[in-house]
């Protein structure tokens, strides 16, 4: 009887244990990438193409009341970035470093749970 006893709460904690390690994977978070742009003045426009480019930036991520912030990121030189978030609403607020005239607009997100939540920043250098 000791031994059923032992078999059944040995079963127990091994299903417990692999739903546990099933909830835990299901992570949830944004991705995507920043890019910079405009790349050409009006009068460019239809004469070559004005292809925005990825770039480099730190960007603010707060939550939906814009009063706290959650974190904060690099994205990669080729402008990718992936960050793991709790589900919820989000502003990711691009910072300008000064190293260039640039502007970025903070934009919201949603996380959904078990899913990663594409995202593009971008930052507008003023040609347009």
């Amino acid at each position: 009887m000791a031994n059923r006893n032992h078999l059944a709460l040995f079963m127990v904690a091994a299903v417990a244990l692999a739903l546990f390690g099933c909830l835990q994977s299901q992570s949830s978070g944004i991705y995507g990438r920043v890019i910079l742009g405009p790349n050409c003045t009006p009068s460019d426009y239809g004469t070559k193409p004005c292809v925005d480019t990825p770039f480099r930036a730190t960007i603010t991520v707060m939550d939906e009341d814009r009063t706290n912030t959650i974190t904060s990121f690099t994205s990669e030189g080729d402008g990718s970035f992936n960050l793991t978030l709790p589900p919820g609403g989000y502003y990711l607020v691009p910072v300008n470093d000064g190293s260039i005239p640039q502007h970025g607009e903070p934009e919201f997100i949603a996380v959904v749970p078990g899913t990663f939540t594409n995202a593009t920043i971008r930052y507008d250098v003023g040609l347009s």
